[in-house]
């Protein structure tokens, strides 16, 4: 039995999460472990988010709202804050398993474990009814996320480390995990619940986001680009999504992957109009076809990457036989703002992207 009890740095990050988060921060609190620091980074909440943690002040380690770019900078404002040698990321409205858990945990913790992960108790919402879900574990992580972070424990020092990626809104921790296994950080898997995790958070409510970011994640690790098909996001894109929805794939992400394998076959020269989380995954399909990338972010141009980066006046710098957009939701507004000329325009509206092609060439579908 471990005699040793470090300290437990435990983060939520909120933002408006007033109806939610005291019963996460009452968890917390309750925790029976005596170390346990609690920090609570808020977005610059406008309901009752600051009532609620002010309620509270007094036993926490430390708490901010100001605006920040999103969950995973405020998990990296956390992370530089944290004092204790391991760190939980328990979101507002989730909760520990029962006052003991941070206390079992730490007891069956092996000397070597860099992230100890359980499983939770997932709520539906609608129906408050709750299921097992254990950990999927390093033998699935090229198919699907190993463990949720509500139920992980991680040394500190590595977050400090390696951080969240913050390119990502919503699957930071998906490429953390496997940045992770790939540079072989030991995991430590446990079968009991840590967490109960409440449905209807970041994720499902901007799945569709979410899986595209988690297969930009696997493309960039996996040793073969393939073995994407083999994982469970493929499988949400040929469901029959609401065509009224610009962030939803309504034919398919099969059926998209047929349009890039066709502009693989049909061009030579390819430009990408956007280097976002779709963007880069389009980018990594494409391969070498992608000859500059179109994107204002100052970042990206000053940086040295394969493709080229350059601003939209720029493009007719380069030569490109065909443009693909990949922001989603803005590909009309962003088509009829392009300085190209008409008769050599054609779209492809698929999967929320267009494509124009300057030459003017057949094959993948012009618009009526």
């Amino acid at each position: 039995m471990r005699t040793e009890r470090p300290r437990v740095s435990v983060v939520t990050v909120t933002y408006n999460a007033g109806e939610s988060l005291e019963k996460t921060i009452q968890s917390v609190l309750s925790q029976s472990y005596a170390d346990v620091e609690y920090l609570i980074i808020d977005g610059n909440s406008t309901d009752e988010t600051i009532d609620v943690i002010k309620k509270y002040e007094a036993e926490l380690a430390y708490w901010v709202s100001e605006p920040d770019d999103g969950i995973y900078d405020a998990m990296n404002k956390a992370i530089d804050q944290a004092s204790g040698r391991w760190i939980n990321f328990m979101n507002a409205g989730d909760t520990f398993a029962h006052k003991e858990t941070i206390a079992e945990m730490l007891k069956d913790l092996e000397e070597d474990t860099d992230l100890y992960c359980g499983g939770i108790d997932f709520v539906d919402p609608s129906t408050s009814t709750s299921r097992y879900r254990a950990a999927h574990g390093l033998q699935n992580i090229w198919k699907t996320i190993p463990c949720w972070h509500q139920a992980t424990f991680i040394k500190t020092a590595l977050m400090k480390e390696y951080r969240y990626a913050t390119e990502y809104k919503i699957a930071a921790d998906h490429e953390f995990f496997i940045r992770c296994h790939v540079n072989k950080k030991r995991f430590q898997f446990i079968d009991k619940v840590v967490a109960t995790m409440m449905g209807g958070g970041l994720h499902q409510q901007e799945r569709t986001r979410a899986h595209v970011e988690s297969m930009k994640v696997l493309a960039d690790y996996l040793p073969d680009i393939d073995m994407l098909f083999s994982s469970v996001y493929p499988d949400e894109f040929c469901r029959t999504r609401p065509s009224s929805s610009s962030l939803e794939f309504s034919k398919g992400f099969g059926q998209f992957y047929e349009v890039i394998k066709e502009i693989q076959r049909g061009y030579q020269k390819v430009a990408l109009y956007g280097y976002g989380a779709v963007g880069k995954t389009v980018s990594t399909l494409l391969g070498d076809k992608v000859c500059v990338v179109i994107d204002q972010d100052k970042r990206l141009q000053d940086a040295k990457t394969s493709p080229p980066i350059c601003a939209v006046e720029q493009l007719v710098d380069y030569d490109f036989e065909i443009l693909v957009i990949t922001l989603l939701g803005r590909e009309e507004e962003i088509a009829s703002t392009l300085n190209i000329d008409e008769e050599k325009v054609f779209r492809i509206i698929l999967d929320g992207r267009v494509a124009i092609d300057q030459s003017n060439k057949g094959g993948l579908g012009h618009e009526s």
